[in-house]
């Protein structure tokens, strides 16, 4: 075996055996998958064997993909791999069409064909390709349109790569980063993105919102974020981000997740490679988040101060909102617009900052002091709807301006903050909070608000 692909586990043969009694039993013999021979295939470290090696025909690819069926039609999407020197430096996608699967009683006569058909190269963006050419782990969704397929994958250009077949898997758009309903690229690390349809016909996209590629792109995995998908004129446009999983501790790393949808309940399953876990998604996150399009009301749930004169004198919960309406003249540095401090060390104080951004800082009584700010250039003279989340259980910091996450836009790779240990019990007395003339008005919760509240809050 060549030497850069000793420790290679992405080999051999793809096959499956079935069952006919609803998994009592299972067939005795396992039945190949056949995987029609392209250029990456001819080019890999085992074709580079001397003739006459049987090894030379290997091929290198794998698949965290479940399959989907449209128009009776079974698709598993994969991922073919060139060059392997421990870990994959060129990779594309490719997806498997069973015609008959669900219809054929004879396991032998089921018949596969790699797509998009016709073609020696796969489903990949010559764009997306850095030093390493890794455009990876296709995963794919069934559209509404007769013959459409949806496609994401991870690669190392830090964003979701979306493509769409609309004949069958056939052909298939060249990649692109998929968008946010606004435009704003989604970014994701080397790490599995991953589609779902619902029942309800709405798409689900898991990613992790960070578009930092370091350590061979495979840091940034510690919160994973989910976005809503409505399919309109055959795109997919995709909601405002939430936070649906974190890791208790910051750098941690998980992924491969997978959805299971039963009965009115969703699930998701996550792996950090050493432990495998089960979440049950509670209804009202996904009912927010799916009807974040629509909400057009201002949530009352939490609220504890306002600039209209409710007043909550033990703000204790299990994190903190601001949410300010500004009307800006000038976006000179340093102008405080909330502060609650009033003298004292321990509060919360928003001020303008450079380049067109809000700076949050946040002390507690003992000194413990984190700040984060907004994306640059999203607020100038004039109106704008700011609000700072400050989530307690996950050490998270958003901001959500004018009804749109901060994501870092193209000055950083995230627009949220993990922060270390603060005195929760001490951080904000609400007693006399002073606003800025420009303050047009203020709400201050005693949780953290899901970004589809505040885009609720917003409209």
């Amino acid at each position: 075996m060549p030497g850069e692909t000793n420790r290679v586990d992405t080999l051999g043969h793809l096959a499956f055996r079935y069952s006919d009694d609803g998994g009592s039993s299972w067939s005795r013999g396992r039945y190949r998958v056949p995987i029609r021979r392209t250029r990456v295939d001819r080019e890999n470290a085992f074709a580079r064997l001397p003739e006459g090696d049987l090894r030379r025909e290997t091929q290198l690819f794998w698949s965290v993909a479940k399959p989907v069926v449209k128009d009776g039609s079974v698709f598993l999407s994969l991922t073919k791999v060139g060059h392997f020197p421990g870990h994959p430096t060129h990779s594309e996608g490719w997806v498997l069409r069973s015609p008959n699967l669900l219809t054929e009683g004879d396991a032998r006569k089921i018949s596969w064909e790699l797509l998009p058909e016709s073609q020696d190269v796969g489903i990949r963006n010559p764009a997306f390709d850095t030093e390493f050419k890794i455009q990876a782990e296709h995963v794919t969704a069934p559209m509404h349109a007769e013959g459409s397929l949806y496609m994401v994958y991870r690669n190392m250009k830090g964003v979701v790569a979306e493509s769409i077949s609309q004949d069958g898997g056939k052909t298939w758009s060249e990649p692109v980063p998929a968008r946010f309903s606004d435009g704003r690229v989604i970014k994701n690390p080397r790490a599995n993105a991953k589609v779902w349809k619902l029942k309800n016909g709405r798409y689900l996209l898991w990613f992790h919102n960070h578009g930092k590629i370091s350590n061979l792109g495979f840091d940034g995995r510690d919160v994973a974020w989910l976005s809503a998908g409505r399919e309109k004129q055959g795109v997919i446009r995709w909601s405002e981000p939430e936070v649906v999983l974190y890791d208790n501790q910051i750098a941690r790393r998980f992924s491969y997740p997978d959805l299971i949808e039963q009965d009115g309940r969703v699930w998701l399953t996550e792996t950090n490679k050493s432990i495998a876990r089960v979440h049950e998604v509670p209804k009202s996150f996904l009912r927010a988040l799916l009807s974040q399009h629509t909400s057009q009301r201002r949530t009352k749930n939490g609220l504890v101060w306002s600039s209209d004169g409710i007043r909550v004198k033990q703000p204790a919960g299990s994190g903190l909102t601001f949410d300010l309406t500004l009307d800006l003249t000038s976006m000179k540095p340093g102008q405080v617009l909330f502060d609650s401090r009033n003298g004292r060390r321990a509060g919360a104080v928003l001020t303008t900052s450079e380049g067109g951004s809000i700076r949050f800082d946040l002390t507690d009584k003992s000194g413990g002091h984190v700040t984060w700010s907004s994306d640059v250039g999203m607020i100038g003279p004039g109106r704008h709807q700011v609000a700072v989340v400050v989530d307690f259980p996950a050490k998270l910091i958003t901001f959500v301006v004018d009804g749109r996450l901060n994501d870092g836009g193209d000055d950083r790779p995230i627009g949220w903050h993990r922060y270390s240990d603060l005195d929760t019990a001490t951080l904000v007395s609400l007693e006399d909070c002073q606003l800025s003339s420009r303050v047009v008005e203020a709400h201050v919760y005693s949780r953290a608000l899901m970004t589809s509240e505040l885009v609720g809050n917003h409209a």
